[in-house]
């Protein structure tokens, strides 16, 4: 098992031409700052760890628009709350995408398509990153990954998370194997329908993971019948 004070160092992407991203997730020091209440940290890091699920999602949403400043808003406040869990690196990532907006709106700018698909694959990698990490830090601690005010599927995380997986398929992106293992872990619950996956992504047939991808968000989707 991982030591929670150390997670390992993850290859996230930082925005292309912005310093190096630090460290996913600084554990000890983020304790530090909750006076060293683990009780406390747990609290807060569950539900950091729900909320981030669907932020590459939201954060795309919101800069397909012409107006940014609500983008550029969502960014600062996910900035704080990882510094405040120690996510270090998304709250980089967040930082470098942040003074972007800020920059292309002083100066009168649109966010062209090729930057938004950039910020939005950063976000992307340090989201995952930052979740097995704090996975990682729950179960050194004994602690389940889901809030127990929540029991049961965050449907909305697995579809977020579905969604994702799919898009490194759909670029036959060789990541996709280790972003179905992140992904089975942090969704255990559901681990019976995930499995529709592994056939095809353990012979590399990314073309047929997409339509079992494309099957779960649909079944995953569809509202509950009564």
């Amino acid at each position: 098992m991982r030591s929670s004070a150390t997670p390992p160092p993850a290859g996230g992407r930082s925005v292309p031409g912005a310093s190096p991203l630090p460290k996913t997730l600084d554990f000890v020091s983020a304790l530090a700052l909750l006076d060293n209440s683990t009780a406390l940290y747990l609290e807060v890091v569950q539900s950091y760890f729900q909320d981030i699920a669907t932020l590459p999602t939201r954060l795309d949403t919101l800069l397909r628009k012409t107006d940014l400043q609500e983008a550029t808003r969502a960014l600062h406040t996910c900035k704080g709350a990882s510094l405040t869990v120690g996510a270090n690196q998304l709250s980089e990532v967040c930082r470098q995408c942040e003074l972007q907006l800020k920059a292309l709106r002083q100066n009168g700018q649109v966010l062209d398509d090729a930057t938004r698909q950039e910020m939005h694959t950063a976000l992307e990698h340090a989201v995952a990153h930052t979740r097995q990490a704090i996975a990682d830090v729950l179960e050194s601690l004994g602690t389940p990954t889901r809030p127990k005010s929540s029991p049961g599927v965050n449907t909305r995380a697995l579809v977020d998370d579905l969604i994702a997986l799919r898009n490194l398929l759909a670029r036959s992106d060789m990541r996709a194997p280790a972003r179905y293992a992140a992904l089975c872990s942090l969704h255990a619950a559901v681990a019976g329908p995930l499995q529709t996956l592994a056939g095809p992504l353990k012979i590399f047939d990314f073309a047929q993971a997409v339509v079992q991808c494309d099957e779960l968000i649909r079944d995953f989707s569809a509202p509950k019948q009564p």
